[in-house]
C-alpha cells in the first residue's frame, strides 16, 4: 500500500482535458495491483466490488472512473509498482490545474476537442448530418471582433432537412464554490453582447449554443433567463465530460412563435441500458482467472 495520502481538496484541484484512456488505465490498474496478490483481494484492498475493477481491466467502463476510485487504488497500489496517483488521474483523462486556476492553451485545446467530438457524436447518433465550417464563426461589429469556438452545418435545427449553421460559445470550468456567482455574470456579459450581434445582423445562424460542463453555472443561468423570450433559437447546453454525453439542453422560448425543443432526445436504447446497468456484473470464466492471479 502507497504510503501517499490524497485528500479531497486535490482532488478538486484536477480539470478533465479528454476521455479516459481505457487501455493505458487498465495496464495501470494490473501494475497496481502488484505481484504479490491477486486481483479480488486488490479490489477488497481498495474496499470496492471486485467487479468494479473488473469493468476497467477489461475496458469495460461506460466513461470515466470517479476520483475517489482513484484515489483508492493510489492509495492502495504495490509501492513496488511506481504507480503513482498522478499517473492514474492521468489516465483517466484529468491534469492539475494550475495555480493561477487558468488553462494552458494545449489543455483548453483538448478540452475543447473533447467537448465537441461528444456533440458530433450525440447528434451523428441520433441521425443528424454534421461538417465542420472553417472560416465561417468571426464576427465585426463597431469595432469589436467577435469569434464564436466552434460552427457547424446540419440539418438538426431544420424542419426540411436543409443543412444550416449552428455556432456555438464554450465555456469548460472548474470552478472553486466561491467563482460560481462570477463565472454567471462574466457568461450573461457574454451571453447579451451575442445577442447584440444577432439584433445588429453581424451574426444570422439558425442557433447558437452555449456550452457549459458545471452543473451549478448551468442552473443558475437557466433560472436567471428562462423567462426571457427571444426571436432567434438560442440555448444552454451541458455536457458530461465524466460520462462523455450532452447531459441536457436548454432552449429559450421564441417571441411570436412555438417553442423549439432539443435535439439531443433520448436514443432508443438508452433505456434499456440504463436497465443493464443496475444488474450486477458475473464474471466470466476469464475474469475469474484473472482475479486468481
Amino acid at each position: 500500500m502507497s504510503d501517499r495520502k490524497i485528500d479531497m481538496t486535490e482532488l478538486a484541484n484536477y480539470i478533465r482535458i479528454r476521455p479516459p484512456e481505457k487501455e493505458k488505465l487498465a495496464e495501470l490498474l494490473i501494475r497496481a495491483k502488484g505481484a504479490s496478490r491477486s486481483m479480488r483481494q486488490f479490489a477488497l484492498d481498495c474496499g470496492v466490488n471486485p467487479s468494479t475493477l473488473s469493468r476497467i481491466v477489461n475496458m469495460k467502463t461506460s466513461g470515466a472512473c470517479t476520483d475517489e476510485l482513484i484515489q483508492k487504488v493510489a492509495q492502495n497500489s504495490d509501492p513496488e509498482s511506481g504507480i503513482t496517483f498522478e499517473m492514474l488521474m492521468d489516465a483517466n483523462g484529468k491534469v492539475p490545474r494550475r495555480m493561477t486556476g487558468k488553462y494552458t492553451s494545449k489543455e483548453f485545446e483538448a478540452a475543447e476537442k473533447n467537448i465537441t467530438d461528444i456533440i458530433f457524436k450525440e447528434l451523428e447518433d441520433r441521425g443528424y448530418r454534421t461538417s465542420i465550417l472553417e472560416g465561417e464563426n468571426k464576427h465585426n461589429a463597431l469595432n469589436y471582433r467577435y469569434r464564436t469556438d466552434w460552427v457547424i452545418s446540419t440539418d438538426a435545427n431544420s424542419d426540411s432537412g436543409e443543412m444550416e449553421i449552428w455556432e456555438f460559445e464554450i465555456w469548460h470550468t472548474m470552478l472553486e464554490k466561491n467563482s460560481v456567482a462570477h463565472t454567471v455574470m462574466k457568461l450573461r456579459q457574454k451571453f447579451l453582447m451575442v445577442l447584440g450581434l444577432y439584433y445588429a445582423g453581424t451574426m444570422n445562424p439558425k442557433k447558437m449554443s452555449f456550452v457549459l460542463t458545471n452543473r451549478e453555472v448551468y442552473n443558475r443561468m437557466v433560472e436567471t433567463l428562462e423567462n426571457i423570450k427571444f426571436k432567434d433559437v438560442f440555448s444552454l447546453i451541458l455536457v458530461n465530460l465524466d460520462e462523455n454525453k450532452v447531459e441536457e439542453e436548454y432552449v429559450f422560448p421564441l417571441v411570436g412563435r412555438p417553442n423549439v425543443g432539443t435535439v439531443f432526445t433520448p436514443l432508443e436504447d438508452d433505456e434499456s441500458k440504463a436497465e443493464e446497468d443496475t444488474v450486477e456484473e458475473t464474471e466470466s470464466d476469464w475474469e475469474q482467472k484473472l482475479f486468481d492471479i
